[in-house]
């Protein structure tokens, strides 16, 4: 099972076009989330979830096929992970 979660020195904030800006306190970078990517981020700033929990998500909320959501998620929080903003154990 693949379990991600964010990383601790963050913050986000929410704006009211639906995207996120998150802070990461370590390199003081900015990185703005479009709004499917918000999704996730809040899901994950709740609690640790699994990937095919935010596959779930993703599907559910925008209707997408499995298999798109989930090359689209992988790629996300690998750049999430590269960029210090996710943990992944």
């Amino acid at each position: 099972m693949s379990r991600w979660s964010v990383a601790p020195d963050t913050v986000h904030t929410d704006l009211p076009d639906g995207s996120v800006v998150v802070l990461a306190l370590g390199s003081k970078q900015y990185h703005t989330l479009n709004e499917s990517a918000a999704l996730v981020w809040r899901a994950l700033a709740v609690q640790p979830r699994e990937t095919r929990e935010l596959v779930e998500l993703l599907v559910t909320e925008y209707e997408v096929e499995p298999e798109t959501a989930r090359a689209d998620l992988e790629r996300v929080l690998e750049s999430w992970l590269g960029d210090g903003l996710a943990r992944h154990p």
